[in-house]
């Protein structure tokens, strides 16, 4: 448990090596408070974790930056709430990767602020696999998307998305090589508001 202004649960940085999370709960209160962050620069990342949430204005659960290495994270819930601040929202699960593959599986992912998405998970790596895998993703603040999911290969595989704010999307995908973009939902997709739209999925 950490409380207070930009505080954070775990934090982890690596200019060489691996990094490696396990963690049971991690719980956060105040604004710009992170619940887990890891950034490594040549080394790959994994996080397990069965709960993270992040209370307060433009807060995250997890983040995870990889330079060149992949990033694996295995989540039970992840939440966030509180507000935004302009665009600045409280993201769920964020990953970026510069060259390596992001998979990412997570059971029960929610945020309640504008601009605050689900899961953003972004490799610019030109063969890497950025794979999402979540049971229930939902969000209800004002141009919040679900999921999204940017790769050379990207693909979103998730039970039922549920958004209830103006502007917001289900989900967002781009294929950016030649293993494009694919969605799969075995459950059910529901948007409220003005302007709402369930999957946007671009492959170019």
């Amino acid at each position: 448990v950490a409380d207070g202004r930009a505080s954070q649960g775990i934090n982890a940085v690596s200019n060489a090596g691996d990094i490696t999370i396990d963690a049971g709960s991690i719980a956060t209160t105040g604004n710009s408070s992170v619940g887990i962050s890891a950034n490594g620069y040549t080394g790959d990342i994994r996080i397990a974790a069965d709960t993270v949430t992040a209370a307060g204005y433009y807060v995250g659960g997890i983040y995870a930056y990889a330079g060149n290495g992949d990033v694996t994270i295995d989540a039970g819930t992840v939440a966030t709430t509180g507000g935004s601040f302009y665009d600045y929202g409280s993201d769920a699960i964020t990953v970026r990767a510069g060259a390596g593959s992001v998979t990412i599986d997570a059971e029960t992912v929610s945020t309640q602020a504008d601009y605050s998405d689900g899961i953003r998970a972004v490799s610019f790596g030109p063969d890497a696999i950025v794979d999402v895998t979540a049971g229930s993703i939902t969000t209800s603040g004002y141009g919040a998307v679900g999921a999204v999911v940017q790769g050379s290969t990207a693909q979103l595989t998730v039970g039922d998305i549920t958004t209830s704010g103006d502007g917001a999307y289900g989900a967002v995908m781009f294929g950016a090589g030649p293993g494009g973009a694919t969605f799969v939902s075995d459950g059910s997709i529901e948007t409220s508001g003005v302007d709402a739209n369930g999957v946007f999925v671009k492959a170019y």
